[in-house]
């Protein structure tokens, strides 16, 4: 009985998100991990009550307690990286330029980033951030490329070297052919498939369900 006391409240209460989970797939007439989880959990605290009252000696509140809490770490390990994966995100998405210098003719304007299109050309200056990808055709400068290689130490370019949007010009001006915009960039296709992969279901959920 002391069991009882104290697992029923703790299944009621810890078991609330794979119940909800279960009842609203169910609803929607499909099934879902959750719909055995919840029924083992809730067969195995009854049958445990149903022992106790009737004096017997085959109860397993313990078991249903322990389950849970497997499924929880699981599931809150899994909450963990899905936070640091977003923050990863914003922090690329940080990183592009909202806007560019386009030469043309000899004249300089500045425009969106969204407005860049494959062909033009694109002065940086030093300190300013690439805003989109592309080939230097003039200039020299040292660039940090760590968004890319993950090295922090500055990389030499010159033209004819291929850089990145996001990366950082940081000791001179430099003027680059624009390859790939918007959408099309490195950075964005890096925030893309970090996207993709915070959605998708982590390794945490998949052994704490096999476990279960």
């Amino acid at each position: 009985w002391i069991s009882a006391m104290v697992a029923l409240p703790a299944v009621a209460y810890a078991g609330r998100p794979f119940f909800y989970s279960a009842i609203k797939a169910l609803r929607l007439g499909r099934t879902n991990m959750d719909v055995p989880i919840s029924i083992g959990v809730i067969l195995a605290s009854a049958m445990s009550l149903f022992e106790t009252i009737n004096s017997r000696e085959h109860a397993y509140f313990d078991a249903s307690v322990t389950l849970l809490f497997f499924l929880l770490a699981g599931r809150y390990l899994d909450q963990l990286m899905r936070v640091r994966a977003r923050s990863a995100i914003a922090q690329l998405v940080s990183l592009s330029a909202e806007g560019a210098t386009i030469v043309e003719n000899g004249i300089r304007r500045y425009v969106s980033a969204r407005d860049l299109k494959p062909g033009m050309t694109v002065a940086v200056a030093a300190g300013g951030r690439l805003p989109a990808d592309g080939r230097i055709i003039e200039g020299s400068s040292d660039m940090d490329r760590s968004l890319l290689t993950g090295e922090t130490a500055p990389e030499a370019v010159k033209p004819g070297s291929i850089v990145h949007a996001g990366e950082l010009n940081l000791t001179g001006p430099i003027v680059l052919e624009v390859t790939a915009a918007g959408n099309d960039t490195f950075l964005s296709e890096l925030v893309r498939l970090m996207s993709a992969a915070e959605q998708s279901q982590s390794r945490y959920i998949r052994i704490a369900d096999r476990l279960a």
